[in-house]
């Protein structure tokens, strides 16, 4: 009988809290993610179009829509992603920069705060924080530049240079498995 009471405790005061903790965490860095690419989107869209409606930027959070929009023809000899790409300035290259500083605080936080049950999504999450602070210094040099937006096209279109576009959204999906 003890040992079951102690089970009760163990469960009401140290796992019920820890799972509500956890849950909360997860679900804010899920509103963060969705935050971060909505106005990294929109700075994209800013530089490659110059305006855009302001509830675009959601419709394109769907990596395929995102492709699409993104792989359509401007002009005879370039597509919207070459546009933003050659359209490029300092203040959209500082601003798309803190965007990602800014989610990469929240990933740290997790990866500080959270016990991640899997092996999988913490060594991601790391991965991508080191892949986000190395972005830090990008200036608008063009190889630098190039590289930037590669990164950046590998997280908003899903593309993978060894399997290809993904169907899913790879990072949604490992902060689910948090």
């Amino acid at each position: 009988m003890g040992a079951l009471v102690s089970l009760f405790f163990y469960a009401l005061i140290i796992r019920l809290p820890e799972n509500q903790k956890r849950r909360r965490y997860k679900r804010s860095l899920t509103q963060r993610y969705k935050m971060f690419k909505e106005d990294c989107i929109g700075l994209m869209l800013a530089t490659a179009d110059g305006t855009y409606d302001g509830s675009f930027p959601e419709q394109l959070l769907d990596q395929k829509r995102f492709r699409d929009y993104f792989k359509e023809s401007v002009t005879s000899s370039q597509d919207r992603w070459a546009r933003f790409c050659n359209n490029l300035d300092a203040y959209h290259l500082k601003e798309l920069v803190k965007q990602f500083e800014m989610f990469r605080d929240e990933i740290s936080f997790i990866l500080n705060n959270v016990d991640i049950p899997s092996d999988q999504p913490f060594e991601f999450l790391k991965r991508l924080s080191v892949a986000i602070y190395a972005a830090h210094d990008t200036t608008l040099d063009y190889d630098e530049t190039k590289g930037f937006a590669r990164f950046l096209w590998e997280i908003f279109s899903g593309w993978n240079f060894v399997t290809g576009y993904h169907e899913r959204d790879i990072i949604q999906d490992m902060i689910d498995a948090i």
